[in-house]
């Protein structure tokens, strides 16, 4: 019998990093499952059909109606349910994108271009702020590396209101301080870096493992 906590992670067109985040929510103690956006879309599989809900990084629909947008558009009337069942949910790089175009984190909001205005990948170093996120629960005032691939990773809009749980360390690679944003439950965690690159990278896992953890919790 598997009493492993069951790890949904969606595939959308464009998706590129499933792989290894599979492998880093299974390491980390997961049951993870590749679940189709055109099945939760047609209703074959309900979102909340999960312990933990992952959105993960590409670039999904080429980012060409822009990034994130098209995913949260036909998940706008299901990515909240995640919330009010409780389901610890992360997103990563474009999946933060995505849960920022669906409002899981507030109104005026959205990510924009980095400073530099290119594509930036190299491993940034990350501080774990003091906040009620599950997923960085007993990780406060910790420095997790792990690497940034994206070129669209400024949050703006109204900034100030955001849940703020991580900060970059040092450097940023989009011109923000702002590395990881929470939503109010604690639950619901976002971050445009890759803490599944590699899958057993110790930063990561930390951060992974929170995860499934705070399904009983």
């Amino acid at each position: 019998m598997n009493n492993k906590p069951i790890v949904n992670v969606l595939y959308s067109p464009g998706t590129n990093c499933e792989v290894e985040t599979m492998e880093a929510f299974r390491l980390a103690g997961g049951d993870p499952h590749l679940v189709f956006l055109h099945d939760l879309r047609e209703k074959r599989v309900r979102i909340t059909d999960c312990d933990c809900f992952v959105v993960p990084g590409g670039f999904s629909f080429g980012d060409y109606p822009g990034t994130g947008v098209a995913v949260a558009e036909f998940l706008s009337d299901q990515f909240p349910l995640l919330v009010e069942q409780g389901i610890p949910t992360i997103g990563i790089c474009n999946g933060m994108q995505i849960l920022m175009q669906a409002g899981l984190f507030g109104e005026n909001v959205a990510m924009t271009e980095n400073d530099s205005g290119v594509f930036v990948s190299r491993m940034i170093r990350h501080r774990v702020l003091a906040s009620n996120c599950v997923w960085t629960a007993g990780l406060d005032g910790h420095v997790l590396e792990f690497p940034a691939a994206h070129r669209y990773g400024k949050p703006s809009g109204d900034i100030g209101r955001l849940n703020v749980v991580m900060n970059y360390q040092s450097e940023s690679p989009n011109g923000s301080p702002i590395a990881g944003i929470c939503d109010d439950t604690g639950r619901v965690f976002a971050l445009m870096d890759h803490p599944e690159r590699p899958y057993d990278n110790p930063a990561g896992q930390a951060i992974f493992r929170n995860g499934l953890a705070a399904v009983c919790g």
